[in-house]
């Protein structure tokens, strides 16, 4: 099993800061809405390869399409490349082609390519792979967030529909729910990432996103865990162990 965690880091480099309009502490609160805190600290399984991404999401998203005209969160400035804060203000200042290329080649790259390898390998060892596309989600949808009316579950899950078997998401809606979590799937958050030379074309590779909403383990006032990190980190645990035994049988 791969466990991707892309947003769980709130680094921004100093050499990258001047690119930020935003004063230290605007920016701050930002990093505050933006990071996926303690996600590298709840999807944690023994023997999974851990795949995290080491800056914010705010130099650069790993998650989205590098082409901004295939990406749909660029309407909204959130492409791979952020211009907006969550709330739509501006972020940074207009780039230079040769800055964002640099940004990419950077960050962006190196880290799909661990990601690929990591994938690569695992189909290499055992016949299949499975990803966990592991985030976390604000209690209340960002003024960007394409469907701001949505529902905010305690859990939601991605999926793909080419790379996600029905009965991997039966099973992770069951086991949560079952639990008394409220569980939706693809809603407010959909799809699961896979590396691009997988995508649609290479069928033993699974992929799943388990979002966790941050009221659940955490006070986002001060950014603190609340009481019930550590009853969701058991209960992730025990998804992963879940997920890890459905990964076997496909072997």
């Amino acid at each position: 099993m791969i466990l991707h965690v892309p947003h769980a880091d709130a680094t921004i480099p100093r050499e990258l800061r001047s690119q930020f309009i935003l004063s230290q502490s605007e920016l701050d609160a930002e990093l505050a809405r933006s990071t996926d805190w303690f996600t590298d600290e709840l999807f944690s399984l023994e023997g999974a390869k851990t795949v995290r991404f080491p800056v914010s999401r705010l130099v650069v998203d790993p998650e989205r399409f590098e082409d901004d005209n295939s990406e749909p969160m660029s309407a909204v400035g959130r492409g791979v490349i952020y211009s907006c804060t969550t709330q739509g203000f501006p972020l940074r200042r207009r780039l230079a082609p040769q800055e964002r290329s640099s940004i990419l080649e950077r960050y962006y790259h190196p880290h799909h390519s661990r990601l690929t390898i990591a994938v690569r390998s695992e189909l290499e060892e055992s016949g299949s792979a499975l990803l966990v596309d592991a985030h976390s989600f604000p209690r209340f949808p960002w003024t960007v967030e394409l469907s701001p009316d949505s529902q905010r579950p305690d859990f939601c899950i991605g999926t793909d529909p080419y790379h996600t078997p029905a009965a991997l998401a039966t099973l992770a809606h069951q086991y949560l729910s079952t639990r008394g979590y409220s569980v939706l799937e693809n809603d407010p958050y959909s799809s699961s990432l896979v590396p691009m030379e997988f995508y649609g074309r290479e069928p033993r590779v699974s992929s799943i996103m388990i979002e966790v909403n941050r009221s659940t383990y955490m006070d986002e006032t001060n950014g603190l865990r609340n009481p019930e990190f550590g009853g969701i980190q058991s209960v992730i645990a025990g998804l992963l162990h879940l997920l890890s035994v459905f990964k076997q049988s496909l072997q």
